[in-house]
C-alpha cells in the first residue's frame, strides 16, 4: 500500500466543502419543514381524543410506561436505588477525598451552614420574623469556621449593621 505524504493530506478537500443542507433535501431537519410539526385541526384533535378515551392499555404498554410508579409530581427515578447503592455509600465531610476544610470557598462554607442549620426564618437581633423579608446566616467571628455555634441568623439590615460595626473594629 502506498504511503501518503503529509502535504497530500493537507491538500485534501472534504466532500461537502462549500455545500449547504439545501443541496441535500433528504438529510436532516430543515427550518420550516413540516414533517415533525403536524398541526391537526380542532375537529381532528377532538376525534383523536374521543377515539383514545376508554381504550385500555395492553400489559406491555403499561410496563413500557411504568404507570404503577409514575404519579403526578414524582421524578422518573422514584423508588429506584440510589446511584451509590451499587458500591460504597457516599462520603461526607472529612471522609470525602475532595474535602477542603477551612480552605473551602466563602460560598462553600455558607452552603455548609445551610445544610446544617437550614434556611433562617427570623432575626436573632431584632426578632423580626416576617416571611416576606430575607434573612442571612452571619458569621460571628469573621473567621468562617465550620462550627455551627459561630453563625447567627440576621435580617438584611441587621446583617449590614453587624458587618459595618465589625469592619470599624
Amino acid at each position: 500500500m502506498d504511503e501518503i505524504s503529509a502535504s497530500a493530506i493537507k491538500k485534501r478537500v472534504p466532500w461537502n466543502k462549500g455545500k449547504s443542507m439545501r443541496d441535500y433535501p433528504h438529510v436532516g431537519f430543515q427550518k420550516g419543514h413540516k414533517v415533525f410539526l403536524v398541526q391537526h385541526s380542532e375537529e381532528t384533535r377532538r376525534k383523536l381524543s374521543e377515539m383514545k378515551k376508554g381504550k385500555p392499555l395492553s400489559e406491555s404498554h403499561k410496563a413500557a410506561l411504568n404507570m404503577d410508579n409514575l404519579k403526578l409530581g414524582q421524578g422518573w427515578n422514584k423508588g429506584l436505588p440510589a446511584p451509590w447503592a451499587k458500591g460504597a455509600p457516599p462520603r461526607y465531610n472529612e471522609d470525602n477525598h475532595e474535602w477542603k476544610g477551612n480552605e473551602a470557598s466563602y460560598q462553600a462554607k455558607h452552603m455548609w451552614v445551610y445544610r446544617r442549620l437550614g434556611k433562617p426564618k427570623r432575626c436573632s437581633s431584632c426578632s423580626l420574623d416576617d416571611p416576606e423579608k430575607m434573612y442571612h446566616w452571619a458569621n460571628i467571628s469573621g473567621q468562617y469556621k465550620r462550627d455551627v455555634r459561630d453563625w447567627v441568623r440576621l435580617c438584611v439590615p441587621c446583617h449590614m449593621a453587624y458587618d459595618k460595626g465589625r469592619r470599624k473594629n
